[in-house]
């Protein structure tokens, strides 16, 4: 595009009629983006992203003000709706409303620059570098930033750009110089913002409206490379998922440590977007949730996964596949057999005949584990580690045998058929208890004796009693 051309202040006055330069970059940009909609991979296509077309859209709108019919018109009317084909983020957006304080919503809202990216990016760094000492900042660094996304004259990717950048700022250090296509690559940059903005709700307003446009763009320009095969870009998409999931569970759960007046506490946050956030990314991508839990989570996340995202019943054929996967490591077999279970037993009354089917998969799994978790024979202890690191595996694996005894006590209603199947493994395991009854070793009695209690606590729980 032409930077001696005025495409902000056009006002439709003749000297800008009679440029003839106008009308020839508008030209030229329609046929290039008409070029790349036809055919992405010419080799001497131009990426449109790089474009200023916010510009060429303020001007286009500014010039049918003036000139409504003709061809001209046509023309322009024809490449507003090619951009917005190509990019959508750059329509007017309806964001979802912030409910704010009292106080905070009494702040007069000035007038002119008040909803300009580099006022509402300046507020937010402004917010950080206090410390978040006085909440009314960062509420009106919310307020305003819906408010500039409803305003046309701010392009959208413009607005977020700015805020990004002011999000990963701190107090010792400034901004970085990230681009819209940078953070459209790579939308996890995000997540690097400081744990306090997490804590303060309008500012998290904002990284998570940000990180779903982001999220939604990155997409786009994924699916979109020609050099890559499908099962590829599927699999970077759900990885670039997972890493958010988890990162949402670590926050939502309350297990992130913040670092606050010189202590370190663990601080719980219960945000209704930020489940939303979660429970559309687990909708939208099959497979998610067996990756998640494969990979394992702290139990206050799987606790918080299970309880809160009801979606996650809907990978339970992906979930009893992932169970019957030979390559698999004990840990990460029980891992998925302690989310599978708890799942069925959660959610199963949507579909009690497939609830069974995984429920009775991830079961097999915990009966087959029973002498994995209870240690090597002959060891006194226990001596299984993971390659290169100091986990123990055998202990890891008590701990989730343990999650599944208890999580059976929460089988209630007329469930008759998954009641039977969970009281037949716990047989099959009490009989295991009883055959390793005489090992001299005082540390696998003491396992034995509390996997035996466990065992009769969830058999009583269920109505029935302990048959070896």
């Amino acid at each position: 595009l032409d930077s001696n051309l005025l495409w902000y202040s056009y006002n439709g006055n003749s000297d800008a009629k009679c440029d003839n330069r106008y009308d020839q970059n508008i030209l030229q940009l329609y046929y290039l983006l008409k070029l790349f909609h036809v055919d992405p991979n010419r080799p001497f296509n131009v990426e449109p992203r790089n474009l200023e077309l916010d510009k060429v859209l303020n001007y286009c709108n500014k010039r049918l003000t003036f000139e409504s019919k003709g061809d001209e018109a046509e023309v322009l009317k024809l490449l507003i709706e090619m951009i917005y084909s190509f990019f959508p983020d750059l329509r007017k957006v309806s964001p979802s409303p912030l409910v704010l304080d009292k106080d905070v919503a009494q702040f007069p809202i000035m007038n002119g620059g008040s909803t300009s990216p580099k006022f509402v990016s300046h507020l937010i760094q402004k917010a950080i570098e206090d410390g978040m000492e006085d909440g009314k900042l960062g509420h009106l660094a919310g307020r305003l930033y819906l408010l500039a996304l409803k305003k046309q004259s701010n392009p959208v990717h413009e607005l977020n750009s700015a805020v990004a950048c002011a999000l990963l700022s701190s107090k010792n250090s400034h901004p970085p110089c990230l681009t819209y296509s940078v953070l459209c690559s790579d939308p996890l940059v995000l997540l690097k913002c400081e744990l306090i903005i997490w804590k303060h709700r309008g500012l998290r307003e904002i990284v998570l409206t940000v990180l779903l446009n982001l999220l939604d763009l990155n997409e786009v320009e994924v699916l979109a490379r020609a050099t890559t095969s499908s099962d590829v870009k599927n699999e970077l998409i759900l990885s670039r998922d997972a890493l958010v999931v988890r990162c949402l569970l670590t926050l939502q759960s309350g297990v992130s440590e913040i670092f606050q007046n010189g202590a370190s506490g663990n601080y719980i946050m219960r945000d209704k977007k930020t489940l939303a956030l979660l429970r559309s990314l687990v909708t939208r991508r099959r497979g998610l949730t067996p990756l998640v839990v494969k990979q394992g989570l702290p139990e206050l996340s799987l606790n918080y996964l299970i309880e809160f995202v009801p979606e996650t019943f809907m990978d339970a054929d992906i979930l009893l596949l992932k169970l019957q996967e030979k390559i698999l490591s004990p840990v990460e077999r029980l891992c998925v057999a302690d989310a599978a279970l708890r799942i069925a037993i959660k959610y199963g009354v949507r579909n009690e005949e497939k609830a069974q089917q995984l429920a009775f998969a991830a079961i097999s799994v915990m009966v087959n584990s029973f002498y994995i978790a209870l240690g090597p024979t002959g060891v006194s202890v226990n001596a299984l580690r993971e390659e290169n690191s100091e986990i123990d595996v055998c202990q890891k694996c008590r701990h989730s045998l343990f999650r599944m005894i208890k999580a059976m006590q929460n089988i209630h209603g007329n469930r008759d058929g998954l009641k039977n199947e969970c009281s037949l493994a716990l047989s099959k395991l009490a009989g295991l208890c009883k055959q390793e009854g005489e090992v001299k070793v005082q540390q696998k009695r003491s396992t034995l004796q509390h996997i035996w209690d466990a065992i009769t606590m969830s058999i009583n729980a269920m109505g029935g009693r302990v048959q070896v």
